[in-house]
């Protein structure tokens, strides 16, 4: 199974030590001999670990000493063990840290014992990489193993045999496992990366080394010629892909090689990206988790329901037609479907059990269950839709709504494969289900975590609005649009994004470090939204800032020659005025810096109208009834580096949509190459290279990010360069590191110019009064160099930007 790579021999036979003493018997791991994956300790960890979760936000490893603190010596070690089979199959070079973390736990016990040498080798190389998702959300991924372990316990000697000498059974006892015992309450993140993991550390010869459900999907559809029965097991298939590749590519062989790779990993993530981008978002504002709430507690509703039904309780009826009501259902089928309650009782009763029964039944079988009972409601789409709301009943997180236009609009969009036409109802809605395992697996690609699949689903209700044209693609940009584009240098489709953001929320935040372009962009987005400047309305927060300023004050004035106060309009006053008399256009208010005032106290009673576009208030001073204009929009501007600014309440999360500029992340991270070759500086191109260097040195605080729109000068040169660097950036760096002189001087120019390209740099003095300027000789007062400089690089063979006088001072 292209297991064959040095040093994973170790990995496999510490997977087999488990497999033998934990699996087939009730040995150690650690300690050979000693009873330890016994019914009695899982339990233990059961009852401290699955029925105590600590939802913290404090580290997993402080956490999970208060939650073992106090265990017997066997506990202790028990976990260790787990957290050895979890932490197995993740790549790494090096196993310090990891062999440290667990030998942490061993020694929280009064009794110590060592990890043996063999177990130690067996940590490294690993298998794969499981993603963010796999650490971020270790406790679920824990959780797992001690349930599937302490399942395994409870099954005969004959059929734990079975499964492992049948990888097939064993695979459906692993994914067909009723893991609500893990739902950790009030959070649950699917366990699918540590199920295959552990199908592949049991079976290795049967189950890739591949934990990414969505590579294995790729993998399958890439090399779907090569399938005789394309309905058949996903792992099926690609053993069957692995025999039909082998003649080729030798029995040794891994999906992840590059010339086979590069068969299956091709595709055109555009639609992928935009969602997930998005997504990204919804989060920061804490819109998804709004949404999936709402979801949630419509799920708990029918939850009591069914449990009412599955007791037999004579008011089942009632109380399940009350359970769903028209909050995802449209009336019309909220109202056939208490219709047939009402006139077929017993035949209701039956198909709703089937439903919500206890046991092990797959979601299209519980769906199957209501097809034909559900017949007068509507058609196919309808009964999944219903089906799917009464599912929610088990468990709003794993089984969320169904809609048939959502799905589709969302197929389209990404290039996800669409159910066949002659699909049924349980097909429909496990297809869904299937696409919502991929949104999880493609955001974890991209560095974002899903908790469950419902969250997967808050993201395509948020994104995929109801007014969206053409099956969910977005609209065609305005000509406007693109050409702002090209002018900004940044992609179409990430001002697409903003535009939609404003669209649906009308107000949007964007967030980053500064010299990123957020007020710029900012200013010139508004202008083309609106149709002119006569439409934006600027203003800039500050600590002194006040409602007054704001909205509306009284304020000096004279009158007759005589001072005396009058109540005058803010700006936002009078931008709400000029939108409200010209509805038929966008207007805007940019606030710069945001979040440099004191938002609550700025905004006051506005903070309401925020959300609620249609209600009026009565404002402070003038008590008059006063709205905001749904065609007001506002864009504002938070600099994310100023440690001396107070973070905004979530209230302002609430109401705006945050979007991110950061160096790091694009298209902000390529804006400053598109730049250089929009304006013709290719040769100075060494200057992003420059740039991305600084901020690898800043990445322990992503926030203090040197951002690109420094070096936006039509005049851009190396003496340019030079002179921003010294008097811009240089002192932005030194208040950012401030106290820290010896990392100050790792910024100096020639220096990082050096290391970007490369070239060796001259060490640095270890006396900590010398500036980086000391270190170089050659430097002179305009921070350009001689060019003596350039010589030593050549001498080191290499020049800095594809020119013999790679640093020049004027004149030379």
């Amino acid at each position: 199974m292209g297991t064959h790579k040095p040093g994973r021999e170790n990995v496999y036979t510490a997977a087999q030590a488990w497999v033998e003493r934990a699996l087939r018997s009730d040995d150690s791991l650690f300690t050979p001999g000693r009873p330890i994956w016994t019914s009695e300790w899982l339990d233990e960890l059961q009852r401290r670990f699955l029925d105590r979760p600590d939802v913290s936000d404090t580290p997993f490893w402080d956490k999970l000493e208060r939650q073992m603190a106090g265990s017997p010596p066997e506990a202790y070690q028990l976990m260790a063990e787990v957290l050895y089979v979890h932490l197995i199959v993740v790549s790494r070079k090096d196993s310090t840290g990891v062999q440290s973390q667990l030998q942490q736990v061993l020694n929280w016990s009064p009794q110590t014992v060592a990890i043996p040498s063999e177990l130690v080798t067996g940590l490294t190389p690993g298998i794969a990489n499981p993603g963010q998702a796999y650490h971020r959300y270790r406790p679920h991924q824990v959780g797992f193993v001690i349930e599937f372990a302490s399942r395994w316990k409870h099954l005969k000697p004959k059929k734990q045999q079975r499964l492992l000498d049948d990888p097939w059974a064993f695979k459906d006892f692993v994914m067909h496992l009723d893991l609500r015992s893990v739902l950790f309450r009030e959070e649950f993140v699917s366990p699918r990366i540590q199920q295959h993991a552990l199908l592949h550390l049991v079976h290795p010869d049967t189950f890739e080394p591949i934990v990414s459900v969505n590579h294995k999907k790729m993998i399958a559809e890439a090399f779907e010629e090569l399938v005789e029965g394309p309905e058949q097991d996903l792992d099926r298939k690609l053993q069957e892909i692995r025999s039909k590749l082998e003649a080729d590519h030798g029995e040794g062989f891994h999906f992840y090689q590059p010339e086979i790779r590069s068969r299956w990993d091709d595709r055109k993530l555009d639609g992928w990206d935009q969602l997930i981008n998005e997504t990204k978002d919804y989060q920061t504002s804490g819109e998804l988790n709004e949404i999936a709430e709402w979801h949630i507690e419509i799920g708990e509703r029918i939850s009591k329901a069914r449990k009412t039904l599955l007791a037999n309780s004579s008011d089942w009826p009632t109380l399940v037609k009350k359970s769903v009501g028209n909050d995802l259902l449209h009336f019309m089928e909220t109202s056939k479907l208490r219709e047939w309650i009402d006139e077929e009782l017993d035949e209701a009763h039956r198909a709703l059990t089937a439903v919500w029964s206890d046991d092990d039944a797959h979601a299209s079988e519980r769906v199957g269950a209501l097809m034909e009972a559900l017949r007068p409601i509507g058609g196919t789409g309808t009964h999944a839709k219903v089906a799917s709301v009464l599912l929610m009943g088990l468990d709003a997180r794993e089984f969320p709504s169904y809609g048939f236009r959502l799905f589709n609009n969302a197929y389209n969009f990404t290039g996800y494969e669409t159910p066949r036409a002659e699909a049924d109802e349980a097909e429909l809605y496990n297809h869904a289900l299937g696409f919502l395992d991929q949104v999880i697996d493609e955001a974890s690609e991209r560095g974002l975590v899903l908790r469950h699949r419902l969250d997967a689903r808050s993201a395509l209700w948020a994104f995929f609005q109801e007014d969206k044209p053409n099956g969910g693609d977005p609209p065609p940009p305005p000509a406007a649009l693109a050409e702002l584009a090209k002018k900004l240098c940044l992609p179409l489709g990430f001002l697409e994004r903003i535009e939609r953001q404003l669209k649906r929320k009308r107000q949007v935040i964007f967030q980053g470090p500064p010299g990123t372009g957020k007020t710029y962009v900012a200013q010139e987005l508004a202008k083309w939204l609106a149709g002119g400047k006569e439409r934006v309305t600027l203003v800039q927060f500050h600590p002194s800032y006040a409602y007054e300023d704001f909205v509306e004050g009284y304020r000096p004035h004279l009158e007759n020659g005589q001072p005396t106060f009058a109540l005058k309009s803010g700006p936002l006053r009078r931008a709400a005025a000029d939108a409200g008399a010209d509805p038929d256009n966008m207007h805007f208010l940019v606030i710069d810096e945001i979040n440099r005032g004191n938002v609550a106290k700025v905004f006051g009673e506005l903070y309401f109208l925020l959300e609620y576009r249609d209600h009026k208030v009565r404002l402070q001073y003038s008590n008059e009834p006063f709205s905001l204009p749904k065609n007001l929009y506002i864009i504002g501007t938070m600099n994310t580096a100023d440690r001396s600014i107070a973070l905004v309440d979530l209230a302002l999360r609430r109401r705006f949509s945050f979007v991110e500029f950061h160096p790091d992340d694009e298209p902000i991270k390529g804006l400053l190459r598109r730049w250089l070759h929009e304006h013709g500086k290719d040769d100075l191109e060494w200057v992003a290279d420059l740039l991305e260097e600084a901020n690898a040195l800043l990445k322990d605080d992503r926030n203090v990010a040197i951002g690109p729109s420094y070096f936006f000068e039509e005049d851009l040169s190396k003496e340019v360069v030079a002179e921003v660097w010294n008097h811009s950036v240089l002192p932005y760096v030194e208040e950012a590191l401030i106290g820290n002189p010896d990392r100050v001087r790792e910024f100096d120019l020639d220096r990082l110019r050096r290391k970007a390209a490369g070239v060796p740099a001259p060490e640095m003095s270890d006396d900590p009064d010398r500036s980086p300027a000391d270190d170089e000789p050659n430097r002179v007062e305009s921070g350009t160099y001689a060019a003596g400089a350039s010589s030593g690089a050549q001498a080191n063979g290499g020049s800095l930007d594809g020119e013999a006088d790679s640093i020049e001072t004027p004149g030379t």
